[in-house]
């Protein structure tokens, strides 16, 4: 099936599967792009593809199941070839609507090496994906979901359960695999302490800032806040809250270092960490400098 905007190819009738009209597509298209938190940049229009979720798989990397119903839509920068190989299936005997899916622009090694799957449990559900890196991830969500993966963000190998609530994650974060963010349980707990039973309804978002690295093995659970720059340490287990530029181990976890954060790069700064520096300090990075200069002074002295 063609894209309603790819190359500015439509059908004879100038509509989609969905009865939809290009500037009534592009419309939505900027509703949905105006729900984006700053860490996602939306797809600009002349780069953009929309593929109606209930016409099926549009292309052999794209794989499309179930039951898709009125303003369900993938959104995909063009940008994005090779392109990730992609899964979305409904798991219903119900037309599920409102659902909407956004792929950024994947570089050519973030093409390559992306990998993803959607199980869509019900309607009014968005997962919205910035400029892609190395991204392999499977995500159950919905209903009333919505999932936001920042720019430049990789991971090899993350699940993310969402069902009535929020899961964001920041710009430039690396996410160890076997990793997972759940922020439902798929059940509730009861409190039986009072004179009557009463169910507990917790509001449960997981909220994960810029520059956050996500340890192999590692688990956010319920309502979980972590501050930019931060580190969970592998098999960490976080339940509530880690603050910015610290590190956290165990379980549950626990911050044992301050003022600490991490690099991508074997030796050195490198440039994502130091954009995300200069953030912090608001100019230039002194501490960028400074361990770039340290370590050119370990290897002069090793020589």
């Amino acid at each position: 099936m063609k894209a309603l905007f790819g190359r500015g190819l439509v059908g004879p009738s100038k509509q989609d599967a969905a009865g939809a009209s290009n500037n009534e597509v592009l419309g939505l298209w900027h509703q949905v792009a105006a729900r984006f938190p700053d860490s996602v940049s939306p797809i600009p229009d002349k780069h953009l593809d929309a593929y109606p979720l209930q016409a099926g798989s549009p292309m052999k990397d794209i794989t499309i199941n179930g039951r898709f119903g009125r303003r369900c839509w993938l959104f995909v920068d063009k940008r994005y070839f090779p392109g990730p190989t992609l899964r979305i299936d409904a798991v219903g005997k119900k037309n599920m609507s409102n659902i909407f899916i956004v792929l950024g622009r994947a570089e050519a090694d973030g093409g390559l090496n992306a990998r993803m799957s959607f199980t869509v449990l019900g309607g009014d559900t968005m997962i919205a994906m910035g400029y892609l890196r190395r991204f392999k991830a499977h995500f159950a969500v919905g209903p009333k979901a919505e999932v936001t993966i920042g720019d430049d963000t990789s991971t090899h190998g993350l699940t993310v359960k969402a069902v009535g609530s929020r899961v964001s994650l920041g710009r430039d974060c690396m996410i160890g695999g076997g990793s997972e963010l759940h922020s439902t349980a798929y059940h509730g707990m009861v409190d039986l302490s009072g004179p009557e039973p009463k169910r507990i309804e917790a509001s449960r978002s997981i909220m994960i800032g810029d520059h956050v690295w996500l340890g192999e093995k590692s688990c956010c659970i319920g309502r979980v806040e972590i501050g930019s720059g931060a580190v969970l340490g592998a098999h960490g287990i976080c339940r509530g809250k880690i603050e910015a530029n610290s590190v956290a181990v165990g379980n549950p976890a626990k911050v044992v270092r301050r003022q600490r954060t991490w690099v991508r790069a074997d030796e050195g700064i490198d440039d994502a960490t130091e954009r995300y520096l200069q953030d912090q300090s608001g100019g230039t990075s002194h501490m960028a400098s400074a361990a770039n200069e340290s370590i050119t002074n370990l290897k002069d002295g090793a020589q």
